[in-house]
C-alpha cells in the first residue's frame, strides 16, 4: 500500500580474517521508498547484537550514491544522510570489528549477528518512518 509512507531494507554480510587474527565484519544492504512519499533526512546505524540484546556501540553507515550523499565513511551513526524520493532505492555499507561471537546452527557454528536500521522522516505528514533488517555473517565460510 503506498498510502503509508514505508521503507524496506535487506541486508547481507561478510567476515574476513587478517593474519593478526583481527575480525572484521563488512556489511552491505539497500533501502527502498515503498510509498508515494518523499522520505528525508534518512539516516542508518548498525549494531552486533546476541539475541535480543544489543552488543557494544552503534556503527554508521554509509549510502551509495550522489550529492546531497556524504561518501566519505560515516562512523558516527546518523552522520551520512540522504533523501528518497517515491519508490526510488539506495544501497548501503560499512564495516564493524566485532566484540562477541555467538553460537550458529549446522556447518556455522560461530557467527556475527547484526541488525541495522534505516529511518527517516516524511515531511508532508510531519511524521517519521523505521524499518530494520538482521544478518548472520559466519566467522568462517560455510561450505
Amino acid at each position: 500500500n503506498t498510502d503509508q509512507p514505508a521503507l524496506s531494507v535487506t541486508k547481507q554480510c561478510t567476515t574476513s580474517v587478517s593474519t593478526a587474527l583481527a575480525v572484521t565484519v563488512n556489511f552491505t544492504g539497500g533501502v527502498c521508498n515503498q510509498s508515494r512519499f518523499a522520505i528525508t533526512g534518512v539516516t542508518g546505524s548498525d549494531i552486533q547484537y546476541n539475541g535480543g540484546s544489543d552488543i557494544g556501540s552503534a556503527h554508521g553507515v554509509t549510502f551509495a550514491g550522489s550529492s546531497p550523499v556524504n561518501l566519505a565513511p560515516c562512523s558516527t551513526p546518523g552522520s551520512c544522510t540522504l533523501s528518497l524520493n517515491p519508490t526510488s532505492c539506495r544501497t548501503f555499507s560499512g564495516s564493524y570489528t566485532p566484540s562477541q561471537v555467538s553460537a550458529g546452527t549446522g556447518a556455522c557454528s560461530y557467527v556475527f549477528r547484526d541488525r541495522v536500521t534505516i529511518t527517516g522522516n516524511v515531511p508532508l505528514l510531519g511524521t517519521t518512518v523505521s524499518n530494520s533488517n538482521t544478518a548472520e555473517c559466519p566467522l568462517c565460510p560455510c561450505p
